[in-house]
């Protein structure tokens, strides 16, 4: 898993997605080189007799099901070190593997501190639906912003000292 799958494997376990994160993200590694078009082209057949597609983005692709009901952000990469992946866990039933440094750099990434949405805009963090069951944390604060909490979560998931 990268970026935010990462961290739900500690916030939220091994079968309990983050309820606002709409996909899973992972990196697919090989020991050997791998040329993601020519390598999904090949498979696509295969893809499609499990039941899933695939839009192809340049480094990664998206993978979804035939109904696009359910998606994931997939980079494929090799050849990589396949042993340096020695640290393993479970992400929805599923054996997965990840090395120190890319655990340290999901940590610092998801720090507290503002929590910023849209590419462009910018905006702090929050939910338009009041007592929505997957609210976000409210990051403007009636217009007091950020405060010393950093912003997070009222809930069980773990929170890391800083």
């Amino acid at each position: 898993p990268v970026s935010a799958s990462v961290l739900n494997i500690y916030r939220s376990g091994e079968s309990e997605l983050f309820p606002w994160d709409a996909d899973i993200d992972a990196n697919f590694i090989a020991n050997h080189p791998i040329v993601v078009g020519s390598f999904l082209e090949e498979h696509r057949e295969t893809l499609k007799k499990l039941g899933y597609t695939f839009i192809f983005r340049g480094d990664r692709a998206v993978i979804l099901d035939l109904d696009d009901s359910a998606r994931m952000d997939i980079w494929l990469s090799g050849p990589q070190d396949v042993e340096a992946f020695a640290i393993r866990a479970r992400l929805c039933g599923v054996r997965i593997n990840m090395f120190r440094d890319q655990l340290e750099g999901s940590v610092w990434y998801y720090r507290p501190g503002e929590k910023i949405y849209g590419n462009t805009k910018g905006k702090l963090l929050h939910c338009d639906w009041k007592e929505h069951n997957a609210c976000l944390p409210d990051c403007v604060r009636e217009g007091r912003g950020i405060g010393k909490d950093g912003c997070e979560f009222p809930d069980r998931f773990v929170h890391l000292d800083v």
